[in-house]
């Protein structure tokens, strides 16, 4: 993350870039990078690549919207100095279920298994517009993910927290 930062600072002189090193061995490091009052956040730690986002919304513990492999330095160097240069931001990734099982590698037929239904079911499901969170949380959990919702008003973010031990399924925490 070192050479990201002294790579930017090379390029955009009149940058400011804030460097956050982990507080523990193994930790995950911060660089926030403003150029002319746009800022590209990114964060990394072995393993797990560099993530990278740049958004004009308040959003502390979203994740990033952008992951560049562990060890691809140029290519996390060219996405922030094109996201600075052009000003632009970056989106949370959006895909369907059968764009997410697909992105994962998992066919419908071992999606079948973990859910221990048939494939044919699960088919049915990713053409769904409308699903229960239950089945939501299913097939995410059958994916290797969590499911969490959040409900977005001004100025706040709310997390819906499903909770089995609350008698109506939804209980409503505020982050």
């Amino acid at each position: 993350m070192r050479a990201l930062a002294t790579r930017l600072r090379k390029r955009f002189p009149e940058g400011s870039f804030v460097l956050d090193r982990p507080s523990r061995a193994g930790g995950v490091w911060f660089l926030d990078a403003t150029v002319s009052g746009h800022t590209v956040n990114v964060q990394w730690k072995r393993g797990q690549g560099f993530g990278i986002t740049a958004t004009s919304e308040p959003g502390f513990g979203e994740g990033p919207h952008e992951v560049i492999g562990d060890r691809d330095l140029d290519a996390a160097f060219e996405r922030v100095r094109s996201l600075l240069l052009s000003q632009t931001y970056t989106r949370v990734p959006t895909l369907s279920l059968a764009g997410l099982r697909r992105e994962l590698g998992v066919s419908q037929v071992t999606l079948a298994s973990l859910l221990q239904i048939q494939q044919a079911s699960v088919s049915k499901l990713e053409k769904r517009t409308d699903m229960k969170i239950s089945t939501l949380r299913a097939v995410i959990g059958a994916l290797g993910a969590v499911l969490e919702l959040r409900a977005h008003f001004s100025g706040q973010i709310v997390r819906i927290v499903l909770d089995d031990t609350d008698s109506d399924g939804l209980g409503v925490r505020v982050s």
